[in-house]
C-alpha cells in the first residue's frame, strides 16, 4: 500500500540510505500527536520517539524561571504568569516557551543527520516558524488539529494525559490550538484532523520519500553524466 515506505525501510537495513526520516509532528495537546507516533513507529522499525516535552523539562536545569517563567507551567496555565506591567499575548507567551525548546530540536535533527538516526519528533513545541531542518535528512512535517471542541475536551483529558482542565484552561488551549493550525496553514504545511492522521500522513510519507529517491536517481544520472565529460575532456587531452 505504501511502496515507498517498504522501499526505504528495505534499503535502510542494507544500509543504502544517506538520510534518515525525521518525522515531526505538532500540534496542540489532544489532537493525536502521541498515538499517531506510535503508528509510525510500527511502519519504521529502525525509528524512535522523542516528546518535546521531555526537552521542556530538561531545559528546566539551565533556564531559570526568572529568566523564561514560561516554561515553567503548562501552556494552558500561560495567562496566569505575571509579568509586571507588560503586556504578553496568550501567543507570544506561547513563542516564549517554544522557542528555546525549538532551538533545541533542530539540534536533535541536526544530529540525526550526523548520526544517521531515524527520529519521530512530537510535540505542542513543533511549530514552523522555529523549525530550520537540515538537508542531511529527509524532513517530514505534520499538524494535528481537532476542529469538534466537544471531541478535543475528551481527548485532552486522556488516554495519555490524565487530567481536566477548567472552562478557562480549555478556553486557552483552543485559543493556542487554533492559533497553530492557522500558522501552520499560512506556511504551507500538512495539517490534518485527528481522525484521518494515520492514513494521510502515511500517504504523505510515501509520497515524501519518492520525491527523496526520484531526486537520488536525478543526481546520479547528473554526476554520472559530469563523469563522462570528464572522462571524454581527459581523454581528448591525453590524445593531443
Amino acid at each position: 500500500m505504501y511502496p515507498n515506505v517498504q522501499k526505504y525501510n528495505k534499503m535502510w537495513s542494507q544500509g543504502k540510505i544517506d538520510r534518515p526520516l525525521v518525522v515531526l509532528i505538532g500540534g496542540y495537546a489532544g489532537t493525536g500527536k502521541s498515538t499517531l507516533a506510535k503508528q509510525l513507529l510500527d511502519q519504521f522499525p529502525f525509528t524512535n520517539i522523542l516528546q518535546t516535552a521531555v526537552l521542556r523539562a530538561i531545559l528546566r536545569m539551565f533556564i531559570s524561571r526568572e529568566k523564561n517563567p514560561f516554561l515553567y507551567v503548562h501552556t494552558y496555565d500561560l495567562p496566569i504568569i505575571d509579568v509586571g506591567e507588560r503586556t504578553v499575548s496568550l501567543y507570544d507567551r506561547y513563542r516564549a516557551q517554544v522557542e528555546p525548546i525549538a532551538m533545541s530540536i533542530n539540534k536533535i535533527v541536526e544530529f540525526a543527520g550526523t548520526e544517521k538516526q531515524q527520529r519521530i519528533i512530537e510535540g505542542a513545541h513543533v511549530l514552523p516558524e522555529f523549525l530550520h531542518i537540515e538537508p542531511s535528512v529527509i524532513p517530514v512535517e505534520i499538524y494535528l488539529k481537532v476542529s469538534d471542541v466537544d471531541l478535543h475536551k475528551r481527548t485532552i483529558a486522556g488516554p495519555t494525559h490524565n487530567r481536566t482542565l477548567s472552562t478557562r484552561q480549555f478556553k486557552t488551549a483552543r485559543a493556542i490550538h487554533d492559533q497553530i493550525i492557522k500558522d501552520a496553514k499560512s506556511m504551507g504545511k500538512e495539517v490534518y484532523e485527528i481522525d484521518e492522521a494515520y492514513s494521510k500522513a502515511m500517504r504523505y510519507i510515501d509520497i515524501s520519500l519518492e520525491r527523496y529517491f526520484d531526486l537520488e536517481i536525478h543526481l546520479a544520472d547528473f554526476f554520472g553524466a559530469l563523469a563522462d565529460v570528464y572522462r571524454i575532456d581527459t581523454s581528448e587531452a591525453r590524445g593531443a
